[in-house]
């Protein structure tokens, strides 16, 4: 509701919007937990957060992991693919062309945009618990002024699908400089290996302006 409210306010100068949550406490209210008036609801919030705050550009904190997840099942129900909300991404094979077909489906001819959204005017990005539903809502539009992108708390299950939807958005945001991937647990089984060189060749590739590449992993629990 709160941030219903700014979208209706007159919060034009407003530029940064964090939701403080400490990633190692299990958020309140979950995707999983809203109806499909409850979903409906936080997709039209993201969109909403980028039509009407438009010198907003900086976002963090779970709450926008579920609006984008939200969204992310809205694009993915209108392209007629299989909604990914829910399922988490590296465990969905299918999440890079998923994003790929999203944001084909979501520009329209000649190149023009449908709308803004929240994708289309945030420079910072910070998602926790990352999902394919949640990357298709921030990239159902071009990012042409996200600088900086960090996806905390992924699970570490097949991280090779993770990686390979990241390498088909770096295009997407041409001006992105800082990418950050934080995984849950380490796996070195679990890696592939051609799915990471690919990522680190996109990085690298003209006209990219990345300066910095983080991998990590959380510590606890793990003898990695």
């Amino acid at each position: 509701e709160l941030l219903e409210s700014l979208c209706g306010a007159s919060c034009f100068a407003l530029r940064k919007i964090v939701d403080r949550q400490s990633r190692w406490r299990p958020r309140a209210q979950r995707f999983d937990s809203l109806d499909e008036s409850g979903r409906a609801r936080a997709a039209a919030l993201a969109d909403n957060l980028g039509n009407s705050l438009r010198n907003l550009r900086h976002v963090e904190g779970p709450i926008f992991s579920l609006l984008l997840r939200a969204r992310g099942r809205q694009v993915s129900t209108d392209a007629d693919a299989p909604a990914s909300g829910q399922a988490a991404l590296p465990t969905d094979a299918g999440c890079a062309d998923q994003v790929a077909a999203g944001l084909a489906d979501n520009t329209s001819e000649g190149g023009a945009q449908q709308s803004q959204g929240l994708g289309g005017c945030v420079e910072i990005v910070h998602l926790v618990d990352a999902t394919a539903g949640d990357l298709l809502g921030l990239w159902a539009f071009a990012c042409m002024r996200l600088q900086k992108l960090v996806l905390l708390n992924l699970p570490a299950t097949t991280p090779g699908n993770t990686v390979t939807a990241v390498t088909k958005f770096l295009p997407r945001a041409p001006k992105l400089t800082e990418l950050q991937l934080d995984f849950q647990f380490f796996d070195p089984s679990a890696w592939e290996l051609e799915a990471l060189e690919a990522l680190v060749n996109q990085v690298q590739a003209p006209p990219s302006k990345m300066q910095k590449l983080l991998l990590e992993w959380c510590r606890l629990g793990d003898a990695g």
